[in-house]
C-alpha cells in the first residue's frame, strides 16, 4: 500500500466539509468519479471545486487512504466490473501535482491488480514526466 503523501483529514475535519465534498464516489452520466483527495493550488479559472464548497482549499488533503477509496469505488452500487467508466481526481484536485501523483498511480495500480478492464479517464493540466507516461502504458 502506498503511504499517504497528502495530509489525511480527521473525522472531525471531514464532518465540517460541505456534504458534496464528502462524497468520495460520485455518480455521473459518464460513469463513476473517484475523488478522495481535494485541494489544488493552481486556481484554474474553469475549476469546478467551488461548486463543492472547496474554492479556498488550495492544499491537497485526503478524506481516506487510496485503498479505502478504491474499495468504496468497487463497492459502489453503480459499479460494474469491466463496464462502468471511471474518472479519477477530476473535480477538486490535479491528479499529477507532485503530492497527488503517487495517489493517482496507487489507485490505478490497485484497479489493475484487481484485473479490472474498466475504461479510466484521468485529465491533467500538469506537466507529465516521461516516467509517468511509461507507467501509464
Amino acid at each position: 500500500m502506498t503511504p499517504i503523501r497528502v495530509p489525511l483529514l480527521t473525522s472531525d475535519q471531514i464532518d465540517r466539509l460541505p456534504d458534496r465534498a464528502r462524497e468520495v464516489v460520485e455518480y455521473r452520466k459518464s460513469g463513476l468519479s473517484l475523488n478522495h483527495i481535494e485541494g489544488c493550488p493552481l486556481d484554474c479559472a474553469y475549476c469546478i471545486r467551488h461548486t463543492y464548497g472547496l474554492w479556498d482549499q488550495r492544499v491537497p488533503r485526503a478524506l481516506m487512504t487510496d485503498a479505502q477509496a478504491v474499495e468504496e469505488l468497487v463497492g459502489h452500487r453503480y459499479f460494474q466490473p469491466h463496464v462502468t467508466p471511471i474518472q479519477v481526481f477530476n473535480r477538486a484536485t490535479e491528479p499529477f501535482l507532485p503530492a497527488v501523483r503517487p495517489h493517482t498511480f496507487a489507485v490505478l495500480e490497485d484497479l489493475d491488480a484487481r484485473g479490472l478492464r474498466n475504461h479510466v479517464l484521468v485529465i491533467t493540466r500538469h506537466q507529465m514526466k516521461p516516467d509517468d507516461i511509461d507507467r501509464l502504458k
